[in-house]
């Protein structure tokens, strides 16, 4: 089972029993119907940890970001979400602009003892 770490709770989306991560269109790991175990970590710490399966995936470019998505996911209007995606990726030697990304639709599954 492949595993998604977050290390901010955006929005506190991971305390439902659905919520959305945003991040790089990848195809052979976001696999829909795929369950995945959710780690949250502070400090290097874990703090939660769970199951969920990938129930759906909304395709988009940086520049065509729908309002209501960042909203839902990090809390964030779309200008500065892409300004925390800019943040995030500044290091990375790719243009932004130019990936595809996704919104990941996960529905929690089981939470687990750690």
């Amino acid at each position: 089972m492949l595993t998604i770490e977050f290390i901010y709770n955006w929005n506190g989306k991971l305390y439902n029993n659905w919520f959305t991560t945003f991040r790089m269109l990848n195809p052979s790991k976001y696999k829909l119907g795929h369950t995945y175990l959710i780690v949250l970590k502070k400090g290097g710490v874990i703090v939660e940890k769970f199951e969920a399966i990938l129930q759906d995936i909304y395709q988009c470019k940086l520049d065509s970001l729908p309002m209501i998505l960042p909203e839902l996911d990090a809390g964030y209007p779309r200008g500065p979400f892409k300004n925390l995606i800019e943040t995030m990726y500044k290091n990375k030697p790719i243009n932004i602009y130019e990936k595809d990304w996704a919104f990941y639709l996960f529905e929690r599954v089981v939470k687990l003892k750690y």
